[in-house]
């Protein structure tokens, strides 16, 4: 695994840059020589990261906070010359650089001086530099391609002759064409979807990782992304991550459930339209891990230690469907305290729906219904023969993964959730005062 240079190391491999055509040692496509970096947008599932890695690598990019690289942030013209005046190990020029829109004490005065002197810019016919404009993406290649010329006297006849594919070539100016075309033909540059080169549109701060990368290290394999778990994987992707699912639910409304692992390394993923679009798990290093905007579920009765985290948005499931995923989350949180599974059984699920039920039609919420009955009543009426049993209730909580939440940090509720029991059944109700009601059945027989 490749180690970050020092700071020392890195002024001394950019002042010999100077004398070596900037050479910069090769990072390969393999995924165990692709470095880490600190940013949480970056990740490498993405097809920049292998390029923006690069250059945070080598020194030539930071990052806009120790976190943050932002890739889809505009590149503006100080920022580029910057980027090549520290490539040229910040060579020493006076920060008079002659134009009216920069002072001498900005951060980019140097490295504006020393491309106007280098012949990389020239600036506008008003005197102007610009330096907070976003730069073009055939002014980025521009500047590039004055670069290779003026700066390291590389031979930039390559693709002169050629024609532009482009379909909107015709976009490009015609001071801009020469570099595109050098550009093109040495595959530092190339089309996007449709076939289009978007001359005039802004070049962010990822395209000129991949611009700089790929001028630096011609030979380098193009970096292939890493799968990461995640929203708006397919099916066959997440399965290729976590899996086969060891269960499948496929809704009325569309949405298909998707359960893998097992109950102490558990995940559960909901798929519409094709992609992910809400997960939920209790394997809580490994997601934290692979994206650390997770939202989090804690439990105040444990010192409020994260038990679950997720990510996306669930939306509306069937009554059967909510139920299911109610025993599924319990048996996820017992499993995160080292408990053995419930089993789901039909008498105990009669049970507890025919109370979610009635609580949602009379509009009651209690253990103990209008007519004097208990849970216990309840249970021996749906054919239980209970050794002992509890009993869950909810109301008003927009979802299963919000109702297990809610008992869980309720004590006596999650008493129930991590007793010996060792069957379960769930129902859930729409309707009434709250609009859901929730109940859950616990027995030993």
């Amino acid at each position: 695994m490749l180690q970050k240079l020092s700071n020392k190391l890195l002024g001394l491999l950019l002042a010999v840059a100077v004398l070596l055509s900037a050479f910069v040692p090769a990072l390969r496509a393999a995924a165990d020589n692709i470095p880490d970096t600190p940013f949480t947008d970056s990740k490498k599932s993405q097809w920049f990261y292998g390029d923006v890695a690069y250059c945070y690598y080598y020194g030539i990019m930071q990052g806009v906070s120790a976190t943050t690289f932002e890739p889809s942030a505009p590149v503006t013209r100080a920022m580029l010359v910057t980027m090549l005046h520290q490539l040229q190990g910040k060579p020493a020029v006076s920060t008079d650089s002659g134009f009216s829109d920069v002072s001498g004490d900005e951060w980019f005065a140097i490295p504006v001086s020393w491309a106007k002197k280098t012949g990389i810019v020239a600036g506008y016919e008003d005197g102007t530099f610009a330096p907070n404009k976003g730069i073009t993406r055939q002014e980025l290649v521009a500047v590039m391609y004055r670069y290779a010329q003026e700066i390291e006297g590389k031979d930039v006849s390559a693709g002169s002759a050629s024609d532009l594919s482009f379909n909107d070539s015709a976009q490009i100016q015609t001071w801009a064409v020469p570099a595109v075309k050098w550009a093109v033909a040495n595959n530092i540059v190339k089309g996007m979807d449709g076939n289009v080169f978007v001359p005039n549109g802004g070049a962010t701060r990822a395209e000129a990782a991949v611009i700089f990368h790929k001028y630096l290290d011609p030979g380098a394999k193009a970096y292939v992304p890493t799968l990461e778990f995640g929203l708006d994987l397919s099916e066959a992707q997440t399965e290729s991550i976590l899996g086969a699912p060891y269960r499948t639910i496929t809704d009325s409304n569309g949405t298909t459930l998707c359960f893998y692992g097992s109950y102490d390394d558990f995940y559960l993923v909901y798929f519409r339209d094709g992609v992910s679009v809400y997960y939920y798990s209790n394997d809580i290093a490994a997601v934290i891990a692979d994206n650390p905007g997770f939202e989090q579920y804690t439990d105040s009765n444990d010192g409020d230690v994260i038990y679950a985290v997720y990510e996306g948005a669930p939306g509306t499931v069937s009554e059967s469907a909510t139920e299911q995923v109610i025993f599924e989350l319990t048996n996820a949180f017992r499993g995160f305290h080292g408990k053995s599974a419930l089993i789901w059984n039909d008498k105990l699920a009669l049970a507890a729906r025919n109370h979610s039920i009635d609580m949602a039609t009379r509009g009651f919420f209690d253990h103990i219904n209008p007519d004097g009955k208990t849970p216990w009543d309840r249970i021996a009426e749906a054919g239980y023969d209970a050794f002992g049993s509890g009993e869950n209730i909810d109301a008003g909580y927009a979802n299963g993964q919000a109702a297990v939440n809610g008992w869980v940090n309720s004590s006596g509720h999650r008493d129930n959730m991590l007793a010996g029991h060792t069957e379960l059944g769930v129902g859930w109700a729409l309707g009434g005062i709250y609009g859901r009601y929730g109940t859950q059945c616990f027995g030993i027989r």
